[in-house]
């Protein structure tokens, strides 16, 4: 693929950035950005929420079922797919060992239950496949859902962000396009070149259903992205049971084909130039500080640290109250939810009452004994629970996901405006303005319910049940009915009693992982003020000459990163517009 005037631009400026200056706090960053420019290579990443069939719709792209697929979380890892001679995949481990594999042993490294966690340390999984009608630079991208009761693969999924160059952004008609769906995409947007929504699952709906689960996901699409959006319309399902005019999956393949045959640089160039003016951004401001600060006095630079300490230790302390109310907060989510319980539970009672009721009806009408009935008889119990059961918990998982995600949202809102306030400050104290250091970043209630399966065991008197099944099968089912019966409210109670610890226990790690994040990024910001300062410092105390050299030096680093940013800006207003 030909390199744009733009490309080549952009990869000019970042080298001539990068030549003999290794004091660049961003260096890493903007290497890698470098060599991806220069290497050329698209990644188009299929990305969502979990249970959204992102596994299920790349398989449907590439033709071939290759990729583990479930009705629960399955992928674990970053998988790549990419054209080659011929079918291969490799492993490639945290430790640097690479391994051959066949593609049918896939499964045993990307899937949850055959990897939990990522016990056995693989980076990535590479896949060639032939005749996938790509060029060599571009490659196909599966990710973990985010939201699984699997916190580290939402990590997994966030580390890989800063990756995607376009994006295949996965929302599904069943379940239907919810806040976590919302959150992820404002997310990937702020990175992708350019993203396709696809609604998957347009299969499990017809007629009106459809078109009212089209119209919902167009108006919360659009309203997040602020655009007009044609939403791909698919089912990976029927793609791959062999019904492809039905399916929807040729018009993705040919939107791939075309972007990669067309587009690929541009959207490269404008993937590249949102990751790097959010990094040059606040390279200039801590560069300013730093020249700010060799220029001053002794005197006022001392003054410029008492201030940043002043500020730092207001910044401790806001931080704390903002996780003290988050904390306070946060518990009372949980108030909310045993009210719910309280309301529900009569309700849930006396549907499954009547339910088994039914049971022992219909069981008497087939006139079969005791020994038969009971097994049956808890068979129904656990079946019938569970259906009652879930709406309810699947109802409240909802509400409490949405409500931790909105107060998250609002401390973070603020620990973003406190260290906005301590870059200003800092700057004021030295006579420069600057811009302030974002920390904003997403951190939502990555957790779910784990899949629980009817209610729990009963715990009966072992010779007393078999003495009620060996009665004749009248008496014994009717025994057998009223003990279950007389149970029966006990039951529910454990079982919502164990649905509110599962919540409680997500909504603790949920919160536990925000507040060290934050708490990391807000050191992280006072660091970084820190070390421009002391570095400003050691400047002064080298020398008034090696001092006003520095100074020089960081003046033309700061007017190769304006005018790197300045690409980067007019890259992104021509695509915007």
């Amino acid at each position: 693929m030909e390199k744009t005037p733009a490309h080549r631009s952009l990869s000019l400026q970042l080298e001539h950035l990068l030549e003999g200056d290794d004091e660049l706090r961003h260096l890493e960053d903007l290497q890698a950005e470098a060599q991806r420019l220069e290497a050329g290579k698209l990644n188009i990443v299929v990305v969502g929420h979990f249970k959204r069939g992102k596994s299920s719709l790349l398989n449907a792209l590439i033709g071939t079922p290759i990729l583990p697929m479930g009705v629960v979380p399955v992928t674990a890892l970053i998988t790549l797919i990419r054209s080659g001679p011929e079918e291969s995949a490799h492993v490639h481990y945290f430790d640097g060992r690479k391994e051959f594999i066949a593609l049918t042993e896939i499964r045993k490294f990307v899937s949850e239950k055959s990897n939990p966690e990522n016990f056995l340390g693989v980076e990535r999984v590479d896949i060639e496949i032939p005749d996938l009608r790509l060029p060599p630079n571009v490659v196909l991208a599966d990710t973990p859902g985010t939201g699984s009761v699997f916190q580290h693969n939402t990590t997994v999924l966030k580390q890989w962000l800063g990756h995607i160059d376009a994006a295949l952004f996965v929302i599904s008609a069943e379940p239907p396009v919810g806040r976590a769906d919302i959150e992820l995409l404002e997310e990937v947007q702020s990175y992708a070149g350019e993203c396709r929504i696809v609604l998957n699952k347009i299969d499990r709906l017809q007629g009106e259903d459809l078109e009212e689960a089209i119209d919902y996901a167009r108006k919360a699409v659009e309203n997040t992205l602020n655009d007009e959006q044609e939403l791909a319309l698919c089912s990976a399902r029927l793609a791959l049971e062999g019904h492809q005019e039905e399916s929807g999956i040729a018009p993705l393949r040919n939107w791939i084909e075309e972007l990669a045959a067309n587009r690929a640089n541009s959207v490269l160039e404008k993937a590249a130039a949102r990751r790097l003016s959010r990094i040059i951004a606040q390279e200039i401001s801590l560069l300013k500080l730093e020249a700010a600060a060799s220029g001053q006095s002794a005197k006022n630079l001392e003054r410029a640290f008492e201030t940043l300490s002043e500020i730092r230790l207001k910044m401790g302390a806001r931080l704390e109250d903002a996780i003290s109310i988050h904390r306070s907060r946060k518990q009372k989510l949980l108030s909310a939810f045993d009210s719910a319980a309280r309301e529900a539970a009569p309700i849930l009672k006396e549907s499954l009452r009547k339910r088994l009721e039914a049971f022992g009806r219909e069981a008497a009408g087939r006139r079969i004994g005791g020994i038969r009935f009971l097994p049956e008889l808890e068979k129904e119990r656990d079946r019938v629970a569970l259906e009652i059961l879930r709406p309810f918990q699947d109802q409240r998982e909802s509400k409490l996901i949405e409500s931790f995600s909105q107060l998250s949202e609002g401390v973070l809102e603020h620990i973003n405006q406190l260290v906005d306030d301590a870059f200003i400050r800092a700057g004021n104290a030295l006579g420069i303005e600057i811009e302030p250091f974002d920390v904003r970043e997403g951190f939502r209630m990555e957790s779910r319910l784990m899949y629980r399966v009817g209610l729990p065991k009963v715990n009966l008197d072992f010779f007393s049940e078999w003495i009620l099944m060996l009665l004749p099968p009248p008496l014994a089912r009717k025994a057998l009915l009223r003990r279950q019966l007389n149970f029966l409210d006990d039951s529910i109670e454990r079982q919502l009693g164990l649905i509110r610890a599962d919540l409680a226990e997500r909504l603790n790690e949920s919160g536990i992982s925000f507040e060290a994040n934050i708490r990391r990024r807000v050191e992280e910001a006072g660091r970084l003020l820190l070390n421009a300062l002391e570095s400003g410092k050691s400047l002064l105390e080298a020398g008034r000459d090696r001092a006003e050299k520095r100074t020089q030096d960081l003046s033309k680093l700061e007017q190769k990163l304006q005018l790197l940013r300045e690409t980067c800006l007019r890259i992104l207003d021509q695509n915007q517009g």
